[in-house]
């Protein structure tokens, strides 16, 4: 599925962006997210009314190559779309409101694997020598949370996913699970504190699967996908691939736990069959799926750079009209076990099905704490180690003007994202990206911009095909997406032998 559409117009007045491929001219209002499939009329007024131009003089222009009474009955619709609030400029609160808050603890900082594109050398970098974090210190985390940096708040997710393998220290999970249900029922509150982490899948047992079985909690696995590509990037200190090692474990996780399988993958410019990685992964049995290109500085050949940056959108295209082609022929799974928040492509998407803004790219900004085995605090996972972004500890809180520096960095105000058509649909970019890029949060990463920008076309592009042809999987993939729908489970697709 190409998305080298033969003509873009960006329109400022009302902002619109008009892509036009094939015969086929799709508009997306900047301000509102929405998008509609358009006539050549429709185009050619809304192109004359960017530029102040009265209706008797769009009326006189137009009446030329197209009848004046289907020039009059077309800008009749476009002002009745403009009445109905199609074309609105978006209008946020000064800080918006979040639902959730989330609290990042560093279990351990320290790895059983020594992967290659690890940003955390193992979990080294944070502190230089490994080390775990006390239930102390992560009682003061939670406590500080809860009862102090976000009291009026009563959904919480507590997360073991930065640093290093929490299986290293799954006592601590267990102790801070303990302490989040003590929490829910105190003060009266009716708080829900949801918990869960992100494993390498090296250290799972039985023991650790029955545990999780029965608290109901729900993990998941980085796994990168079939043998050749997980093992070029995820292996052990002495050099050798863990995918023989990890599989069979996930594979017996999946039968004891009767849990969904999810997996955290990190994509590479080494493989960019990113189909193959999914058609994989579902094989394997996994129901929920988020692909990321992987994050590292442009320096290294595999990641995502100018370099690499057509390799990634090809590879992207390829997903695309897989994921269109199996969903007309009945296999939705597909698409359905990327309809989640975390997924880098289908998100964006969703956002377009939803028609949802964001003058923020994540929580980072004011909903999330991230905190290290010492008890410092960050604003995210990824800037772990870097004392200049350092925002406070558990025993002191947080510097409300360090904080600021992320929260400044509103989409709409943001210099390189205010005047970008795709700034509601992206938030502004990944802080992280844009530190590893320019050296500096507030710049936003211009490789990673091209690529989103691409990915709202080829998103555009797919959900005008699967509305003509198969319409009631659109609003299927929004409740997937909330959560109110499970993804399908073909298990004629899942491989229960041996791997």
């Amino acid at each position: 599925m190409k998305t080298n559409f033969f003509r873009t117009i960006h329109l400022r007045r009302p902002e619109l962006l008009i892509l036009e491929r094939d015969g086929r001219i799709l508009l997306l209002s900047v301000d509102t997210s929405s998008l509609l499939e358009i006539d050549p009329l429709t185009r050619d007024v809304l192109e004359a009314l960017s530029t102040n131009k009265s209706d008797k003089d769009i009326i006189t222009a137009l009446s030329g190559p197209y009848h004046r009474a289907h020039v009059l009955e077309a800008l009749e619709e476009v002002k009745a779309l403009k009445n109905a609030g199609c074309f609105n400029p978006s209008v946020f609160p000064d800080s918006p409101p979040y639902d959730t808050y989330e609290l990042v603890l560093t279990a351990f900082h320290g790895c059983t694997l020594r992967c290659r594109y690890c940003y955390a050398d193992g979990g080294r970098s944070y502190t230089g020598r490994i080390k775990a974090m006390t239930i102390d210190v992560a009682k003061r985390a939670i406590d500080y949370m809860i009862n102090d940096y976000a009291r009026d708040v009563s959904r919480f997710v507590v997360n073991f996913t930065s640093g290093g393998e929490p299986l290293l220290n799954f006592e601590l999970f267990k102790q801070v699970e303990q302490y989040c249900r003590e929490w829910e029922n105190r003060d009266g509150r009716q708080l829900s504190i949801r918990c869960g982490f992100v494993t390498n899948g090296t250290l799972l047992t039985d023991e650790i699967t029955d545990y999780l079985r029965e608290n109901n909690r729900e993990i998941s696995f980085s796994m990168d996908g079939p043998p050749e590509v997980h093992d070029a990037m995820r292996c052990f200190p002495d050099g050798r691939g863990s995918y023989g090692e990890i599989v069979p474990r996930i594979q017996r996780y999946r039968v004891r736990s009767g849990k969904r399988l999810r997996a955290a993958v990190a994509l590479t410019a080494h493989h960019t069959d990113f189909f193959n990685i999914v058609t994989h992964l579902v094989q394997l049995g996994f129901r929920k799926i988020s692909m990321k290109p992987v994050r590292v500085d442009r320096s290294k050949p595999y990641g995502l750079n100018w370099a690499t940056l057509d390799a990634f959108k090809e590879g992207y295209d390829r997903l695309g009209e897989f994921l269109v082609t199996q969903t007309l022929e009945g296999h939705s799974i597909f698409l359905e076990v990327l309809t989640n928040h975390s997924d880098f492509f289908i998100r964006l998407l969703v956002r377009l099905l939803l028609s949802s803004r964001s003058i923020y790219r994540c929580r980072a900004p004011g909903a999330l704490l991230a905190v290290t085995a010492e008890g410092d605090i960050y604003p995210c996972q990824d800037f772990l180690g870097r004392p200049e972004l350092r925002i406070g500890d558990v025993f002191n809180g947080v510097n409300k003007d360090k904080q600021r520096l992320l929260m400044d960095l509103r989409v709409d105000q943001k210099p390189g994202c205010r005047e970008c058509w795709a700034r509601y649909l992206c938030g502004g970019g990944c802080y992280a990206a844009a530190l590893l890029a320019n050296g500096n949060v507030s710049q936003p990463d211009e490789v990673k911009c091209d690529l989103i920008k691409h990915l709202i076309q080829l998103s555009m592009q797919m959900i005008v095909e699967l509305q003509e042809k198969r319409p009631e999987i659109l609003p299927h993939l929004c409740r997937v997406f909330s959560g109110e729908a499970l993804p399908s489970d073909e298990t004629s697709l899942t491989n229960d032998g041996e791997v």
